[in-house]
């Protein structure tokens, strides 16, 4: 009661205080909420292909882009026998599983085994490339809409969004040289997130022939994924294209990388692809626990012990921002020490200015540590009133960042990831409990208890 009372008696020193907390948590809150939300944005933009926390070693030959090493092919199984024993010092019942990245050969060579003998030769120079896309009928109207104006653009963005076929999002409308395969059960569990009798499915439906996509748009009504295999001439108009049509298995949504495929490596010789020759990925399993410490360390022994003739990345995945995590950490220390020295300040000039108020409470019998007590709650409520209101001002200041941030994506299609709320507690805990808490510790720490003229004199 007397804090309070005192805080409105003495406005001039309280007020200031006030308004300077509650300013840096505003700020401050309302920084760490656009962060927070940039964070989840990015990480839902993240393609997904090994699981979180997933181990995995991939080496790249150092010949591919040496025009004169690259006459013979890199011997990755003898490059990587001396990796896994060099992991096998750190890692303990280690296991090992080979990811093929798919790709098309730098020739057009399946073309011509596909055409048999006696076929017309494929143009000088051919390359050879392939993508699979939606049927007609499952691709988004927004493609074929007329978008010439910024009215007819957001007709049809309104459209796109009440149609479940235009589910789209940036990085799933490109197409990558390179996708996934195995008939590895461990691999295909990692990627797909299938276990038991699914699992079992889905390698023996690899094993068949068939292909792994996790969009279903994809799939036409036979059940079939089209692929298009493209083979063009140094010459204008050296064009000849292909549709193939393999049996296809959906799994959830977000799995299996770029281009939402996994291939068996029956899949794969029937659209002409080769493993990739200057790369190769191997997925681990071992019963001994990561930590940053050991994955520093196994980073570092292979940079300065490299594998001859081969760049070597050991990494965990990892689909955090650890970098955003320790800027909201910084924002809310700063919060915090800003806050702590306003409210410093200011009760230092309202203990100053009620001298007289606590020397009179001494004269007439009070105890020392009423002054102490005093400072306390005059540093609590400080600090809270302006954490208080310095929240309610940040959120509703990230409000209007939202609103204006989410104005200029929510029109356009393939779909962006929209601001959305991902409230910072950390921050929360530093303005509305830490800084009051100790606000009030320090100032009973550093404030006298007696004053010199409640000292009796002899």
């Amino acid at each position: 009661r007397m804090a309070l009372r005192e805080a409105s008696r003495n406005r001039g020193s309280t007020a200031p205080a006030i308004a300077a907390v509650m300013g840096v948590v505003a700020a401050g809150i309302a920084l760490s909420l656009t962060v927070a939300a940039d964070n989840v944005r990015w990480q839902q933009n993240n393609v997904h292909t090994l699981p979180q926390g997933a181990l995995s070693v991939s080496l790249s030959s150092e010949g591919q882009f040496d025009e004169s090493a690259q006459l013979a092919e890199p011997d990755f199984d003898a490059g990587f026998a001396q990796v896994e024993r060099m992991l096998s010092e750190q890692l303990d019942e280690l296991e090992t599983h080979r990811i093929v990245e798919y790709t098309t050969a730098p020739h057009c060579d399946p073309y011509l085994a596909e055409m048999g003998p006696g076929a017309e030769p494929t143009p000088a120079g051919c390359l050879f490339n392939y993508y699979a896309e939606r049927p007609e009928d499952n691709r988004c109207p927004y493609w074929t809409a007329d978008i010439s104006s910024d009215e007819t653009n957001e007709a049809a963005v309104e459209e796109a969004r009440n149609d479940s076929r235009c589910d789209e999002t940036m990085s799933s409308t490109d197409h990558y040289s390179h996708t996934p395969g195995s008939d590895d059960p461990a691999v295909v569990a990692a990627y797909t997130e299938l276990e038991g009798a699914e699992l079992d499915e889905a390698v023996a439906f690899l094993e068949d022939g068939g292909v792994l996509t996790s969009d279903r748009w994809k799939v036409n009504d036979d059940g079939n994924v089209e692929f298009t295999l493209v083979y063009t001439g140094e010459e204008e108009g050296e064009e000849r294209q292909e549709v193939v049509e393999l049996p296809a298995m959906t799994v959830d949504k977000g799995l299996l990388g770029y281009n939402q495929l996994f291939l068996g490596p029956a899949a794969a010789e029937r659209l002409g692809l080769i493993p990739d020759p200057w790369s190769a990925e191997y997925l681990l399993e071992t019963s001994t626990e990561v930590t940053d410490t050991l994955e520093q360390e196994l980073a570092g022994e292979f940079e300065r012990a490299p594998i001859g003739g081969f760049w070597v990345n050991f990494e965990v995945t990892d689909y955090t921002d650890d970098l955003m995590f320790y800027f909201m950490l910084a924002v809310a220390a700063l919060c915090g020490i800003v806050a702590l020295g306003a409210t410093a300040v200011s009760t230092g000039l309202i203990i100053a200015e009620s001298k007289a108020d606590m020397t009179t409470l001494g004269a007439v019998g009070a105890e020392p540590k009423v002054r102490k007590r005093f400072a306390m709650w005059q540093t609590v409520v400080i600090a809270l009133l302006g954490a208080g209101m310095g929240t309610a001002a940040g959120l509703l200041g990230y409000a209007l960042i939202r609103e204006a941030l989410n104005r200029g994506l929510q029109n356009t299609y393939p779909w962006e990831t929209l601001y959305g709320w991902e409230l910072p507690w950390v921050n929360f805990g530093v303005s509305l409990l830490a800084v009051p808490l100790i606000a009030a510790v320090g100032a009973l720490l550093f404030t006298k208890a007696k004053l010199p003229s409640e000292r009796r004199l002899t």
